[in-house]
């Protein structure tokens, strides 16, 4: 082999090895690229879980609230109703007061 083509054979590892080691190098940073992406990936689903477990929290808390006020517009209408009932005695009572205001019963 003559000479000249020992040295190109040379640079040839040489640029073999250079290549080999930028490789090396930029996996390096990709490997570290990908650890930081996977920690934010991380970071983003546990915030999401969070997120997730918080609504559903408030849903059973605003079903609870909707419970109540249903509960609460029954009761005022019951309480309306029996409202209603009871003015209507009142006004039976008074005119009955009334009637024997007019109309005292008789002294035994």
């Amino acid at each position: 082999m003559s000479k000249s083509m020992k040295i190109l054979l040379a640079a040839a590892m040489f640029a073999a090895l250079l290549m080999m080691v930028l490789l090396f190098l930029n996996f390096r940073e990709m490997q570290k690229e990908a650890g930081s992406l996977n920690a934010q990936l991380n970071e983003s689903r546990a915030s999401w879980e969070k997120t997730a477990e918080e609504k559903e929290a408030l849903q059973k808390e605003l079903k609870v609230i909707r419970d109540n006020l249903k509960e609460a517009e029954l009761t005022l209408k019951e309480a309306e109703k029996r409202s209603e009932e009871l003015k209507k005695d009142i006004e039976t009572l008074r005119q009955e007061i009334e009637a024997l205001k007019v109309n005292p019963p008789a002294a035994e």
